[in-house]
């Protein structure tokens, strides 16, 4: 787009010497105008903006929940002719907007979709809260966690292990409340462990049409989320969130499975940070099961923010929910 002008002529006679005709001369004089070339270049970083923000995405798209900056500058100046200095304009737009967040860490600035990095956050804070909040009721028979992971890549060993936790927590009039994220596994825990097993979607719907009461407050003592390996980020801080600060929380998964759906891996950062107790079950397994194989590593901050609160480790390990064979201990 040329820019717009502004033109002035100016019309003189002068008699030329040696001449019988009148000569004119035209003077013009062109002042250029400014602002159609900066609404050129104002839609031009609201262009390499737009393609930042969907290279992020595609580079995202396999679960990871960030990107470091100069990669992202260097895929989205591969898929387009801007220049650098344009997308790193384009960059501070979208940062603006509040479509991505930057962030260093260790050094390196790596940018994160916005809602993304918010759950993070969320989680991070919400698994602090949990396990600086009050401790859990003790009695001589158990010692309860505030906050634990059990880790198993065989789900008949966590059955039995969810069956030697609930009959401690029955000792103590503490049934917990047990969550899993599909309507499916929820209908299988059912079947193996006998007791009722809600739905996350279902539960977090029905919490927050319910009015608070003594009851309902006693069903929240301890909460077990149930496959949590299997949630995003996104996910895993919609359920934190819902969980108030007084409950006790275990948590039980596989930490080399990957989400079904979401960003990051939020069960395998939570459980490679080593701030929690954490029980590692060798299951029992047999020709017909599937087993699974490594799940490649989703890059995340999530483990990072976790160990940067060093307050964390002063009041976590208060002892084992329940004595528990562990992988490569006699039975």
């Amino acid at each position: 787009m040329r820019a717009a002008r502004r033109s002035l002529s100016f019309r003189h006679k002068r008699r030329v010497p040696h001449s019988t005709a009148d000569a004119a001369l035209q003077i013009e004089l062109r002042l250029f105008d400014d602002s159609a070339r900066r609404g050129t270049r104002k839609v031009a970083i609201r262009d390499a903006s737009c393609l930042v923000v969907q290279t992020l995405d595609s580079l995202c798209i396999d679960g990871h929940a960030m990107a470091a900056q100069s990669s992202l500058l260097l895929h989205a100046q591969h898929r387009s002719k801007f220049l650098r200095t344009e997308l790193v304009e384009g960059l501070r737009w979208a940062i603006s907007r509040g479509q991505v967040a930057r962030e260093q860490i260790d050094g390196v600035d790596w940018v994160f979709p916005r809602a993304v990095r918010d759950a993070e956050l969320i989680v991070a804070r919400r698994i602090r809260q949990l396990a600086q909040g009050p401790p859990m009721a003790r009695s001589e028979r158990a010692r309860l966690e505030k906050v634990s992971f059990v880790c198993s890549s065989a789900p008949l060993g966590t059955i039995d292990v969810l069956r030697t936790m609930l009959i401690r927590l029955n000792r103590m009039n503490r049934w917990p409340t047990l969550l899993v994220s599909g309507t499916a596994e929820a209908q299988w825990y059912r079947w193996k462990l006998g007791r009722p097993v809600s739905e996350c979607r279902e539960w977090l719907r029905l919490g927050s049409a319910m009015q608070p009461s003594a009851s309902h407050k006693a069903d929240l003592s301890m909460i077990v989320l149930l496959d949590a390996s299997r949630l995003g980020v996104e996910f895993m801080a919609e359920v934190l969130e819902a969980i108030p600060e007084t409950s006790g929380l275990i948590v039980v998964g596989n930490p080399d499975e990957s989400p079904t759906a979401g960003h990051g891996q939020p069960f395998r950062d939570l459980v490679s940070t080593a701030l929690f107790q954490t029980v590692q079950v060798a299951g029992l397994t047999t020709g017909t099961e599937n087993r699974l194989t490594t799940a490649p590593s989703r890059r995340s901050a999530l483990c990072w923010r976790l160990r940067r609160g060093a307050a964390l480790k002063s009041n976590l390990r208060w002892g084992p929910i329940a004595t528990i064979q562990t992988k490569g201990e006699p039975a």
